[in-house]
């Protein structure tokens, strides 16, 4: 999906408020802000699987240095 330019709002505080093929941005904390999809998410919102790019995907859990934003 690519790295992103532009401020960040809305932050997802709740990952149980997302629904799969839901586009957001992605703050690794690293400096670099990405796309992605939502591929898939457990019910309770504890675990996150986004399609980065073509074929990447990549699991993620609530407690990761991780923060998702609506687009």
């Amino acid at each position: 999906m690519g790295t992103v330019n532009r401020p960040l709002v809305n932050e997802i505080s709740d990952w149980t408020d997302l629904s799969p093929g839901q586009p957001v941005q992605v703050d690794n904390g690293d400096g670099q802000v990405s796309r992605a999809l939502v591929d898939t998410l457990f019910e309770d919102g504890s675990i996150i699987w986004l399609r980065n790019e073509p074929g990447s995907r990549s699991l993620h859990l609530r407690d990761d240095p991780l923060t998702l934003y609506a687009i």
